[in-house]
């Protein structure tokens, strides 16, 4: 008759949690008065924002960059304190000569910590929600994405720093190696990703502005920087649309098909004007003058409409025109 096998025990999961408890009481605190505090004394007056809904999603958002910190921390103190046994030799046989699997030994301190970070996380989205939701403005999606994002981002950085602990077996090494490799991935993705923004945009737009100005001077130049600007708006689109899943609504490619036409048309109309094609009985900087200030004032309606220019201006105005 064949016994079962069990991958898990819970007398070494009771005494993990036990040894562990008071950084998981920490951590609790920390993100209960941080988060949830922070909602509480946030100012909920409409008139104080555009879109106070828009408002207090992206200041709760702002939490998950803090979350994706704060796990990198949290994630080292936790394979620290809960694989500490692997640091010393006696401790280590004692823990080999236990009558369980190393399945078990493993999964029973692994899931510790993931259980209590994910609780921690839970408790704190729900707690926020219900914040946002006493004060009628519910933050369902935002509270999602924080915890979402700190625990993901828990679960790789603690996963790794496990890794580290049972690879190196030394207490002092193990968190230096740690913080190097992390640093050291931080660096090169920020560096590659800075080489191929300036590669793509400014670097072109180095070459092109140069040559184009020899070619065909002031207007060749100005071509030049117009279509640096078209490809910087593509590689930003293409890029917010690929990480963020950004997609552009259909009043935002109205306005930039409506500025290209300004565009194409005084470009066209000074070649024509300087080839002899059109003549005109006024300067020729008059119409120009017409063009650029049809989409100085289509930019402006623009603004008007997003993000209600005037009402600041005018708001900002009133008040300081009080005695």
């Amino acid at each position: 008759m064949t016994s079962k096998t069990s991958c898990f025990d819970h007398a070494i999961f009771r005494r993990s949690l036990r040894r562990t408890l008071p950084l998981w009481a920490c951590y609790f605190l920390f993100w209960l008065f941080i988060l949830p505090g922070d909602l509480i004394s946030f100012n909920y007056q409409p008139e104080y924002y555009d879109s106070l809904t828009g408002r207090l999603c992206e200041r709760i958002l702002t939490f998950c960059t803090v979350g994706t910190l704060l796990s990198a921390l949290i994630g080292l103190l936790a394979a620290w304190l809960l694989f500490s046994w692997l640091f010393r030799a006696n401790t280590s046989y004692f823990y080999a000569g236990l009558p369980v699997r190393r399945e078990a030994l493993f999964l029973s301190n692994f899931f510790v910590g993931l259980l209590m970070v994910t609780l921690v996380n839970l408790l704190t989205a729900l707690t926020a929600y219900c914040v946002t939701l006493l004060h009628g403005y519910p933050q369902l999606y935002a509270c999602a994405c924080f915890f979402g994002t700190s625990t993901l981002s828990f679960v790789g950085f603690y996963g790794f720093a496990v890794l580290l602990a049972m690879i190196i077996g030394q207490a002092a090494a193990m968190p230096a190696v740690y913080v190097i490799l992390n640093f050291t991935s931080s660096v090169l993705y920020y560096s590659v990703q800075s080489l191929l923004s300036e590669f793509v945009y400014d670097l072109f737009m180095m070459v092109a502005v140069p040559l184009a100005f020899v070619r065909g001077g002031l207007l060749g130049a100005g071509m030049a920087i117009a279509a640096s600007g078209l490809l910087d708006f593509l590689f930003i689109h293409l890029f917010y649309h690929h990480r963020y899943g950004y997609t552009l609504r259909l009043q935002q490619p109205f306005y930039f098909v409506a500025q290209g036409a300004l565009l194409v048309l005084l470009v066209a109309g000074t070649l024509s004007h300087r080839v002899g094609l059109l003549h005109l009985p006024v300067p020729l900087w008059l119409p120009s003058v017409l063009v650029c200030a049809c989409s100085a004032g289509l930019a402006i309606h623009y603004l008007q409409r997003r993000t209600g220019l005037w009402q600041k201006i005018a708001a900002r105005f009133h008040r300081h025109a009080k005695p």
